[in-house]
């Protein structure tokens, strides 16, 4: 389904999905979305390109967590995402971004760099 739905699914991830990295009161939603993510980088590889910046930050802010199995997931996440991240450089922001993930996206391409 994410094949088909690449654009809407992963607006949904970055809207609804991400920011439960940060929220510290359920461990096993935060430990959900990491594998989420790793799921995606599997399934999809080099589709996930251009949304590599937006990904990054929240798994790389989550990884510092106490509980040992979201750690390793939203660490595997990371490492399995970090490979896809040089390649980003000079793709353009996804369509389909509100102008807030936009602006996001630059930021955190940014201070990746």
């Amino acid at each position: 389904m994410a094949w088909v739905m690449i654009k809407s699914i992963m607006i949904d991830v970055l809207k609804l999905g991400m920011p439960m990295l940060g929220d510290i009161t359920y461990v096993e939603v935060r430990k959900g979305v990491g594998m989420l993510v790793i799921s995606f980088i599997n399934g999809l590889g080099l589709e996930l390109i251009a949304y590599a910046p937006l990904l990054i930050m929240p798994l790389l802010g989550c990884m510092n967590v106490f509980n040992f199995l979201v750690c390793q997931s939203v660490t595997n996440s990371f490492v399995a995402l970090v490979p896809l991240f040089p390649l980003a450089h000079g793709v353009p922001t996804p369509r389909g971004l509100n102008e807030c993930q936009a602006s996001k996206s630059v930021e955190d391409t940014r201070f990746l760099d």
